[in-house]
């Protein structure tokens, strides 16, 4: 960390309107905290204070630099700032409309910013559609999915997870499974939750399927699932709270 702190100081030094520098620092200082609903940054506020101060007097000067939207957006999200990050991004695509960062980082804003006034679902689909109109990042269509899931358009998110998985991503079997379930696919789910376990057993899929065979009053199956899961738990809380779910069940 000293010799990061001596390399980003250096060439602040030797070039105080370096913002790239200070973002960068920023970052190093940062670290991303969640209380299982909302995130937010914490630490580098005043190298990202310094790089919006930098980049508003360039932009005054020149409103079209991208570069320095970016970075002013970027620093704006990380300081809770989203209204106004969301801002810099929408003039980056009014500018370059093919800017995929800034679909995708708007898009996020608008996905996950809780209750905030910034909450826009349909405008985080439609920016994440961008994004895979422009790319070929398959992650887009879990936040896509994401986004339809909490509209509770189900099928459609249904799809996305499929069009991922066909793309390649596997992971996207434990989130079809669980839309699944929503729509009271259990059949469906269950053929996710195997499909996912031949491909890579995990604790959370076992857990899944012990949680519907014990709704079924299949107890037999249930056991068999949850005996997996607590093998598979990598976690010595999460076992525990396994163990306790099945003080109440018959088996």
């Amino acid at each position: 960390m000293l010799f990061l702190y001596t390399f980003y100081q250096k060439i602040i030094d030797a070039e105080p309107n370096n913002y790239v520098s200070y973002y960068l620092w920023g970052l190093k200082h940062s670290s991303f905290t969640s209380d299982g609903t909302n995130g937010a940054w914490e630490g580098g506020r005043e190298q990202y204070l310094k790089v919006v101060e930098i980049t508003t007097k360039i932009i005054k000067t020149n409103p079209h630099d991208v570069n320095a939207l970016w970075y002013r957006g970027k620093c704006r999200e990380h300081l809770n700032c989203f209204k106004r990050a969301i801002n810099d991004f929408s003039k980056i695509i009014v500018i370059n409309p093919t800017h995929v960062e800034a679909y995708k980082s708007r898009g996020n804003l608008k996905l996950w910013t809780g209750n905030s006034k910034c909450k826009d679902l349909l405008g985080a689909i439609e920016d994440y559609s961008k994004v895979i109109e422009l790319t070929n990042d398959n992650s887009i269509y879990f936040l896509r999915a994401w986004a339809k899931q909490e509209l509770h358009l189900y099928q459609e998110a249904i799809d996305d997870y499929t069009l991922g998985i066909e793309a390649g991503n596997n992971d996207y079997y434990f989130y079809r499974a669980k839309a699944k379930e929503i729509i009271n696919d259990f059949e469906g789910s269950i053929q996710d939750y195997l499909k996912g376990i031949e491909i890579a057993p995990n604790f959370r899929y076992y857990m899944r399927l012990c949680q519907i065979y014990y709704n079924r009053k299949d107890f037999n199956q249930a056991q068999i699932y949850f005996d997996k899961t607590i093998e598979l738990s990598p976690d010595t809380e999460e076992k525990d709270m396994y163990l306790y779910f099945k003080t109440d069940a018959p088996f």
